[in-house]
């Protein structure tokens, strides 16, 4: 089953190498999803195509490479450094049973040489965030939840009275994400008037609120998914050290929720065996 990294949709800048090895398999790519062979001269480029990254501990040059796959196909290798800041990380995912998969964007042309016969050039490169930040920091909430899709950030108040619980989710000197659960709180003013307001929480422990203004962007989604008998759950993002942190609130308002996401709830596969 394919897990999607984190990033997938970000800008493909990884370059992948060893593309000259692999042409007569990129050529077999670009006919599957064109429908049209390469023809001399004539560039194509795939500009969004799924990439899966797979480990090869068979591999006798280097223990630690990542073969990269399109449409079923090997096309290349992450470059060796590139493979092994990330042999962890994707580790990680295949050990837990799943494919990391990621966005990649494929270019090539046939040329012909100056000797007669022709040549495939191609070049591939990925989507990739840093490795830590390839997947939540924490396991998914273990109760019927519905994750909110990324959007922009509001940031959470109070982190200081919740640094507790905080601090072990903190990546010291970068950011990490989290994935948190947002909830419906009712307060009382002392003048008797009744607000609403979120409580944003990482596995069951409060880690901070929205305030008055920025609530309202999630209440509706929050009551909608409480009817429906689920949890409302967000990607956060943290920054900071064990004294002092920031949590931001990474997901789509209630009015950019597009008709898929209503269809079923969005949930993550965790990376962890359950607890016994």
């Amino acid at each position: 089953m394919p897990y999607v990294l984190l990033g997938s949709d970000k800008y493909k800048s990884t370059e992948v190498e060893g593309e000259f090895a692999r042409t007569s398999e990129i050529a077999a790519v670009v006919k599957s999803i064109t429908g049209r062979a390469l023809r001399v001269d004539q560039e194509v480029e795939i500009p969004d195509v799924p990439a899966s990254l797979r480990t090869e501990p068979q591999n006798r040059y280097h223990r630690r490479a990542i073969m990269v796959v399109i449409d079923g196909s090997h096309v290349g290798y992450l470059a060796r450094d590139d493979a092994d800041r990330y042999h962890s990380a994707i580790s990680k995912v295949e050990a837990a049973g799943y494919i990391p998969t990621t966005r990649a964007r494929l270019w090539a042309v046939e040329r012909r040489g100056w000797d007669g016969p022709t040549k495939v050039h191609a070049r591939v490169s990925l989507a990739l965030n840093e490795p830590h930040m390839l997947y939540p920091v924490n396991e998914p909430p273990t109760v019927s939840y519905s994750l909110l899709p990324w959007g922009n950030a509001f940031q959470v108040t109070g982190e200081e009275n919740h640094l507790e619980a905080i601090a072990p989710h903190i990546n010291p000197g970068s950011e990490s994400i989290a994935i948190g659960t947002l909830h419906r709180v009712e307060t009382t003013s002392t003048r008797g008037v009744v607000k609403h307001t979120v409580e944003v929480r990482i596995d069951g422990r409060a880690v901070g609120s929205l305030t008055s203004t920025t609530s309202p962007h999630y209440l509706p989604t929050i009551q909608h998914l409480e009817r429906e008998g689920h949890i409302a759950a967000a990607w956060l993002k943290i920054k900071g050290s064990p004294i002092a942190a920031q949590v931001t609130v990474q997901a789509a308002r209630a009015p950019e929720l597009s008709p898929e996401w209503f269809i079923a709830p969005m949930q993550v596969q965790p990376l962890s065996p359950p607890a016994p």
